[in-house]
């Protein structure tokens, strides 16, 4: 199926680590398939342009997105210099992206405590925005 092709294309970019956190994050989510069509597909999808492995206009050709899906990626992608505060905002304007965005801080928060030592500035960050989210949902 789609995203089974999708989970495979984006794993030979990624690193294992990230391409775990990609799949967890569309378990996540999976539930919503029904009301949000692609958000399994955006949820793997979620930080590979992000982190340089793809233009949205790549994703958007290579991935077959729709338009819709295309600016739900948009939405999740953090652009270089952009405040978190401003990214989360952006985020909270689409409602699919905020599904995905969630299961994501989830799962970030989950890894942060696993190493809470090194990585608490970022468990305060991701749980700010967790609440940020949640609150104005």
């Amino acid at each position: 199926d789609r995203v089974t092709e999708v989970y495979i294309l984006t794993c030979s970019h990624l690193d294992p680590d990230s391409a775990a956190h990609a799949q967890r994050v569309k378990e996540a989510v999976g539930d919503l398939s029904e009301k949000y069509k692609d958000i399994e597909l955006i949820a793997l999808l979620h930080d590979v342009v992000e982190d340089g492995h793809y233009t949205l206009d790549q994703a958007v050709r290579v991935f077959r997105l729709s338009e819709s899906s295309a600016e739900t990626l948009d939405k999740l992608t953090r652009k270089p210099g952009e405040v978190y505060n401003e990214y989360i905002d952006r985020v909270m304007t689409d409602d699919m992206a905020v599904e995905i965005k969630l299961a994501d801080l989830r799962d970030n928060m989950q890894r942060c405590v696993n190493d809470i030592n090194a990585h608490w500035s970022l468990l305060i960050r991701y749980a700010k925005a967790y609440g940020k989210i949640m609150k104005g949902r």
